[in-house]
């Protein structure tokens, strides 16, 4: 009688290696699709990110900048007056209330008290959405219609609050609110902001992350912890270097506060750490500080300048000279300023080296070098921490601070940068309202 052939079993091993091979190739694919959508989103001469919505029963379009830092979003209304002195290129879209069947009017007045700057408006409800089709809209959606101010986005249409969520909130979260209405499947978004301004390849994703807009994307997301706080994205600040060869460096002894934000351009530096810092970036080149309190410079040779590192959490993320020389024809002007709050500031300058994931869902933040970044995932196990203990610099090092001063007068980068400057301003001290 003929034996048949042994059937081939494959052992334990081989099917639990099948299986994680399996998983590991479902989890690639979940990774990539995880976003519901992907958006294109407005670089504003590197100054500003905005997104297109759609708004109102009739789908008013417009862009509103993104703001991080922001717990409310505002939207002015058609009523409210525009900058008529050549400020402002073009005259901006602005929401018609009365066009729209769905909107909703509170009757809850707002002012807010910006310094120099105001607004007035109304808290209202409304439909809003990233597509024409209300394919991801989000219904009863509350914000502030803006009905008259004062130098205050005079030229805009208004900004998107993406600030933490909180329980009992005034202005409730849209990412909230999109998971809520089930539009998106996780209560994530997503930005890779890049410099280009001509082919505006910058976008934002909600629901989740892409690791194709990853430089490295094996190394997955780098998350950063986050202090407690029922607004910010806030982390802490251990170390600081000036490149990452050689000892210039300080750690803190407390660490230092830092609030990541997407509506603010400049890299805000605490006053009494500001004069040190800067000192050990421009060792190599003339440098003028502005009435203002950035620098400009004749010396746009990136490679005369290190990359500013900040240690959070188990790594270092940069800043580089790529992105802190902001360029105009001849000169450049630094994106660094003093913050006489003493917290850093990491603003969308900061930002155009990684794609950064904002997770409402677990209260993280997640910093990755994207797939164009001049930088790389740095550790603090790769890289040591300084072996200086930062000492605080005293007001009398403030007002003699000295660094080489080239003789470059009333320039084309002072109005430059005079104007990202004001824009700084009025963000900041509407993030502080």
């Amino acid at each position: 009688m003929s034996q048949s052939p042994p059937i081939s079993n494959p052992s334990w091993e081989n099917k639990l290696f099948s299986g994680l091979q399996d998983l590991r190739d479902t989890l690639q694919g979940v990774l990539k699709s995880t976003p519901d959508v992907d958006l294109d989103i407005i670089n504003d001469l590197n100054t500003h990110y905005a997104v297109p919505i759609f708004i109102g029963s009739d789908k008013q379009q417009m862009n509103l900048f993104l703001r991080t830092e922001a717990h409310r979003s505002m939207i002015y209304s058609t009523d409210a007056p525009f900058n008529t002195s050549g400020y402002c290129s073009t005259v901006p879209n602005r929401f018609s209330p009365f066009s729209s069947t769905s909107y909703v009017n509170t009757s809850t007045p707002v002012y807010v008290d910006g310094g120099s700057q105001f607004l007035e408006g109304d808290i209202s409800e409304e439909t809003i959405s990233f597509d024409s089709s209300l394919t991801y809209k989000a219904e009863s959606f509350k914000f502030l219609l803006g009905t008259n101010q004062f130098y205050f986005y005079d030229c805009d249409s208004g900004y998107l609050g993406l600030a933490r969520p909180s329980e009992g909130q005034e202005y409730p979260s849209l990412i909230q609110l999109l998971f809520d209405q089930g539009r998106i499947s996780s209560k994530v978004f997503s930005l890779y902001l890049n410099s280009d301004t001509i082919v505006q390849s910058s976008t934002m994703q909600l629901g989740g992350y892409d690791t194709t807009y990853l430089k490295t994307p094996e190394l997955g997301i780098q998350y950063i912890p986050l202090v407690d706080d029922p607004i910010s994205w806030i982390t802490e600040v251990s170390a600081v270097r000036v490149g990452l060869s050689g000892n210039l460096g300080w750690t803190f002894s407390t660490p230092g506060y830092a609030t990541i934000v997407s509506g603010s351009t400049f890299l805000h530096i605490p006053q009494k750490v500001f004069p040190t810092v800067m000192k050990a970036l421009l060792k190599n080149v003339d440098a003028q500080l502005s009435p203002y309190g950035f620098y400009q410079t004749l010396d746009c040779d990136t490679s005369h300048y290190d990359a500013l590192y900040l240690q959070m959490g188990d790594h270092y993320f940069a800043f580089p000279p790529e992105i802190y020389l902001y360029k105009e024809e001849a000169e450049c002007v630094l994106l660094f300023m003093s913050n006489s709050d003493d917290t850093w500031v990491l603003g969308n300058s900061f930002l155009r080296s990684y794609y950064s994931v904002w997770d409402h869902e677990n209260n993280r933040l997640g910093l990755s070098p994207h797939k164009t970044s001049e930088v790389d995932v740095v550790t603090v196990a790769d890289v040591p921490l300084p072996k200086k203990t930062f000492q605080e610099t005293t007001v009398v090092d403030i007002a003699l601070e000295v660094v080489k001063i080239a003789a470059l007068g009333v320039s084309a980068a002072t109005a430059v940068g005079t104007m990202i400057f004001l824009a700084d301003v009025i963000f900041t001290n509407m993030f502080k309202a």
